[in-house]
């Protein structure tokens, strides 16, 4: 018998089957008390399906009647959390040898908290967290004398920018 069931995210496909064992096979399914994630059905085979379209906690009880009328019942909670989306723009930016400063324009759908991570130790990130849009502020160290130019990213969610610096011998303006 299902003891439990998986958590979901909103816009995502959602497909679980309820199992019932003991009694007389010939199960039919039904919500008895609470209510189903919006977005979410289930049909008299026990199948819980479809795309869940709020965030939240969803609490309710299904009851399972076998082939004689024998029923059963058992509460269950559905998590369903937010789906976050996120871009990064400009998907890359280059500096001089000599560094800078520069900004990335973060864009979020659904209110989603993020923070901002580099791989390059010679980037720092000023500013680098929210929730919902937002920047991200950033500074680029000069490259050593002589230095290789060098490639490095800044990642919010699942998205990267792209840092790129020159190599050579500094000197000039940035």
């Amino acid at each position: 018998t299902t003891a439990s069931l998986p958590n979901a995210q909103t816009g995502a496909s959602y497909s679980q089957s309820l199992v019932a064992s003991g009694g007389v096979p010939g199960y039919t399914w039904s919500l008895t008390a609470g209510a189903l994630p919006p977005g979410i059905s289930l049909n008299p085979a026990g199948a819980l399906s479809g795309v869940p379209t709020q965030a939240g906690s969803f609490s309710f009880t299904l009851t399972v009647r076998d082939a004689n009328s024998t029923t059963a019942s058992r509460g269950f909670t559905i998590q369903i959390t937010q789906s976050c989306s996120f871009s990064v723009s400009p998907g890359s930016q280059n500096f001089t040898v000599n560094g800078g400063s520069g900004t990335l324009t973060v864009s979020v759908s659904g209110g989603c908290a993020w923070t901002a991570t580099t791989n390059a130790s010679w980037v720092t990130i000023t500013r680098g967290s929210g929730s919902g849009s937002g920047s991200v502020s950033y500074t680029v160290a000069a490259n050593a004398a002589g230095g290789a130019s060098r490639i490095g990213t800044i990642t919010v969610g699942n998205q990267s920018a792209t840092i790129t610096q020159d190599g050579g011998t500094q000197g000039g303006g940035a």
